[in-house]
């Protein structure tokens, strides 16, 4: 099955088809600008010559996505980005398109390789109106069948947008045209994903070598719309940057060999007992949909381990998983030792929230010899005793924001206003690995690396859907997969079957347990 569409950023199961390696890269802004750096010192080329090569990558884009168009309005800004404008409105220009290019600052304040694509876009007999010769009000005015572009700002921005920028994004945010922004929509942080006052509202981004981080953070993702990175001839082999000082754009492949044939003469036991400790009364449906999702990912066997006075309850709906009382009020005895038992677990979902339970945990965390999965109130009992946390074995935590933020004595949205630096705060104070869950969901794996998730939709802003996740990432640990691959691998194939079923049903009806079913159909499409 081809991986999803996100612009350019494609990954097939064909493992012949080549993939540049810049497209799984995400890079900052500044990491991007010591890139162009180092690859113009020793390839001696001039950024002139980037520019040029990055307008002709632009204009050759916007052929491609928009060939019935053949007339656009650029926007241009003083810098760079200003700059790749121009060069593309030229190449439009000299293959039929109608063009003109609505500059934000006069003339005589364009300098270097901007201006010098100005000059050739002019002496090719391309039109620019200045700043001084038309006002917000004349965007209402142009053309609705024209591609309007948006190259006003850069990656660089770090500060609010003033007026009359503000007022001139407002403006072009009202009209209804289809607006590309080049590189990354006016307004955002290409760092952090925020957004300064006003940013451009984009259908589609054409960036440049890689995508960058405000790209997939939002509220800068929101404005992005589709992410089409377009190669410039940079080559990778330059990048200064080890893998652990670049986000990776997760792709199809962590999960093609989740679905490779089973041998015939397995059985259960192959395949891995996964144990889910959580459920109290009126709390109890938690820990049953990790132990449904664990065995859907393809655990053997699942038991869920829960306080006496629930056992009965889930034993009356628990067909396919086994149910025993596993602490009393206390969680109290050798807990650990029962637990070490199984292949890998769950501890969370439903779990008691009293003070006692969260000490007996944390106590306990540091004996047990097998990959465990910790969500949900098993994160909120570590909030408590953060200081002191230690684990035996690689560890996988799957925090919502809230919880990430109570685990790092901060507010939710301090944790939002930088999701990388958050994760990576985490991984630092736990040395787990880490799901970040939200919008595009970041893992940090065992080696630091972090990973964005291109998946999964706001339909699965719903009850239980993390305790699902929890117990698939317990499901593949289970069926001895490394902690790091079946974090990554879970959280891609979590939010795959969630965006499969909200295309086919919508988002709103969308549940928790529906995800469970989806699951099989991702399966299905792999296969086939």
């Amino acid at each position: 099955m081809p991986w999803p569409f996100y612009g350019e950023i494609r990954h097939h199961l064909n493992k012949s088809q080549p993939k540049p390696t810049a497209m799984n890269q995400i890079l900052t802004p500044g990491q991007m600008r010591l890139f162009e750096s180092i690859a113009m010192d020793k390839l001696g080329l001039p950024g002139l010559v980037l520019m040029e090569t990055a307008g002709h990558q632009l204009a050759q884009a916007i052929l491609r996505h928009y060939p019935d168009c053949r007339r656009c309005v650029i926007f241009c800004g003083p810098g760079n980005n200003g700059g790749d404008g121009y060069a593309a409105a030229r190449y439009l220009l000299n293959w039929g398109w109608t063009t003109e290019c609505w500059s934000s600052v006069s003339r005589t304040a364009l300098r270097g390789d901007a201006r010098r694509q100005f000059d050739a876009y002019a002496a090719s007999g391309g039109s620019t109106r200045f700043v001084e010769s038309w006002s917000s009000q004349d965007i209402s005015r142009i053309d609705p069948r024209a591609l309007v572009v948006d190259g006003l700002l850069g990656t660089g921005l770090n500060g609010a947008v003033r007026a009359p920028m503000a007022k001139l994004i407002d403006a072009l945010n009202q009209i209804d045209n289809h607006v590309l922004a080049i590189d990354i929509p006016s307004g955002v942080c290409g760092l952090t994903g925020g957004v300064f006052g006003q940013a451009v509202r984009a259908d589609h981004t054409i960036t440049f070598h890689s995508s960058k981080r405000g790209h997939w953070l939002h509220p800068g993702a929101d404005k992005s719309g589709c992410v089409t990175v377009v190669d410039i001839g940079l080559p990778s082999n330059l990048s200064p940057f080890d893998d652990g000082r670049i986000l990776q754009l997760a792709s199809g492949d962590e999960l093609q060999d989740l679905f490779s044939a089973r041998t015939p003469d397995s059985h259960k036991g192959s395949y891995g007992h996964v144990m889910v400790v959580g459920g109290v009364n009126g709390r109890a449906g938690a820990p049953q949909l990790a132990s449904d999702a664990a065995l859907a990912s393809g655990a053997g066997l699942v038991t869920l381990g829960t306080s006496a006075d629930v056992v009965s309850y889930l034993a009356r709906d628990a067909y396919e998983v086994m149910v025993t009382s596993l602490y009393d009020e206390a969680f109290g005895g050798t807990w650990w030792d029962e637990i070490n038992g199984y292949d890998a677990a769950v501890i969370g979902p439903g779990l008691r929230t009293d003070e006692g339970v969260g000490k007996r945990l944390v106590s306990g965390l540091q004996h047990l010899t097998i990959p465990v999965v910790i969500d949900a109130d098993g994160l909120n009992h570590l909030a408590r005793y953060a200081d002191t946390i230690s684990f035996c074995y690689p560890c996988v935590l799957t925090p919502h924001p809230g919880e990430a933020a109570r685990l790092l004595k901060k507010t939710t949205a301090d944790v939002q206003k930088d999701r990388v630096a958050s994760i990576q705060a985490l991984r630092a104070l736990t040395g787990a690995i880490i799901v970040l869950k939200g919008a595009n969901t970041l893992v940090a794996d065992n080696d630091g690396r972090i990973h964005v998730c291109p998946v999964g939709n706001a339909g699965m802003a719903t009850a239980g859907s993390g305790d699902v996740l929890a117990g698939m990432i317990a499901g593949l640990l289970a069926q001895g997969y490394s902690p790091s691959k079946a974090a990554l691998a879970g959280t891609l194939w979590h939010g795959l079957s969630g965006d499969r079923l909200s295309e086919k049903f919508g988002q709103k009806t969308l549940r928790a347990r529906d995800i469970i079913e989806g699951l099989r159909e991702i399966e299905a499409c792999y296969q086939n």
